[in-house]
């Protein structure tokens, strides 16, 4: 496994920093292929996308706070949010952009307005998890249910993510 990983880790290195990377990560229950994934892959790569499991699994591996890596199963938008904010400052990296996917939301974080149209991603990952959820090609509205919070945190600890609710009025 290890040379697979130095393998990739060396292909990467060849590829000119104005060319962006995405790492889609699946289900790793592999602590030391995270740990490797997170030390040596990640430095390289400017993308990552993940759900609630694996960004948990990321935390604990990297040493995260254990306010955040103690968090229930569902996540709030405002603790996805600070683990997003954790990750994204932790790693001297290339790594500028991060979509969070679950079934319950999706978020994507990003700095110095590197990526454009994540308003789309975001959209599209969505709607491609829901006709994953119901097992259908197309959306049927009968089947879904649009659940938007009256009001979330956009952070529960850090200042820099401007603690304060955010209100929806539809």
């Amino acid at each position: 496994r290890m040379k697979k990983i130095l393998t990739l880790v060396s292909k990467l290195q060849t590829i000119e920093p104005y060319v962006n990377i995405h790492l889609e990560l699946a289900s790793i229950s592999n602590e030391e292929l995270i740990r490797d994934i997170l030390v040596l892959v990640l430095p390289h790569i400017s993308s990552l996308g993940l759900n609630e499991q694996e960004l948990k699994s990321l935390l604990i591996t990297g040493s995260g706070p254990s306010s955040l890596t103690n968090s229930q199963d569902y996540p709030t938008i405002g603790v996805v949010a600070d683990m997003l904010y954790w990750l994204m400052t932790m790693t001297s990296s290339r790594l500028s952009r991060i979509h969070f996917h679950s079934l319950q939301f999706h978020i994507i974080a990003h700095q110095n307005n590197s990526w454009l149209f994540n308003h789309v991603a975001v959209t599209k990952g969505a709607e491609i998890a829901g006709k994953q959820a119901c097992d259908d090609d197309e959306i049927v509205p009968e089947k879904m249910k649009l659940q938007i919070p009256t009001s979330f945190k956009l952070s529960t600890q850090y200042q820099q993510l401007e603690i304060r609710e955010h209100v929806f009025d539809p």
